[in-house]
């Protein structure tokens, strides 16, 4: 953009580093989705009951690797 090439540094970080952490981050943001399955408890004067939300997260997570197989 300014004709100058960036420095060492920035090659390294912008080649290896940062996608390594950005992928490690998203891999361990899956893992952790993956472990536990979510919950809404719900509001009741009387009681609270816990209501189990649909595995939408594993269509989610498939949609995702079948797009990036592609």
């Amino acid at each position: 953009m300014t004709g100058v090439r960036p420095g060492w540094y920035w090659q390294i970080t912008w080649r290896f580093i940062a996608p390594v952490m950005l992928g490690a981050i998203l891999i361990a943001s899956v893992i952790f989705q993956l472990q536990a399955s979510p919950t809404y408890s719900a509001w009741n004067k009387d009681e609270v009951i816990n209501i189990s939300i649909p595995p939408i997260r594993e269509i989610c997570v498939i949609i995702l690797i079948f797009i990036m197989s592609l």
